[in-house]
């Protein structure tokens, strides 16, 4: 028999509900309105622990090894581990615990030995950032000359 906890839910049309869902096999990271397990890292236990307007889901998950890792889910592709995808050289970021419309994520990790609370922006690649330029009409992409 299954059991669950919910952590949170956004304020999108679909009211995304996410948590975790219990067994004999442990507990893993739960989407509860697709009804959707949101995997590990390739251990155990999982947690989505906050979930945006935008349905990005995050959390944490076991690896092989039964480290807790930070977390990005994806419905697809299952558990990301958050120290993958950014550059944050000392870190070991663990929990991943909020995330909000801005994608700014907030959780707390092992910095050089010590725990410490992290929070994470995203930076727009440059390619981004000229077409978001582009989009508000600050690059003018043909100038017009009067002759």
């Amino acid at each position: 028999e299954k059991t669950g906890w919910a952590y949170a839910i956004n304020n999108n049309a679909d009211a995304d509900i996410v948590g975790a869902i219990n067994d004999e096999n442990g507990y893993r990271a739960y989407n509860f309105t697709s009804d959707t397990e949101l995997g590990t890292l390739g251990g155990t236990n999982s947690v989505a622990s906050s979930v945006n307007d935008f349905g990005i889901i995050v959390g944490y998950a076991q690896d092989k090894d039964n480290n807790f890792q930070a977390c990005l889910f994806d419905q697809l592709q299952g558990a990301l581990n958050l120290n993958l995808l950014v550059d944050a050289p000392g870190w070991n970021l663990q929990y991943a615990y909020d995330i909000n419309n801005n994608g700014w994520i907030v959780g707390s990790g092992i910095f050089e030995g010590t725990e410490r609370a992290f929070l994470l922006k995203p930076i727009p690649e440059p390619a981004t950032v000229a077409v978001l330029m582009i989009g508000l009409g600050l690059i003018p992409l043909k100038r017009s000359v009067k002759r």
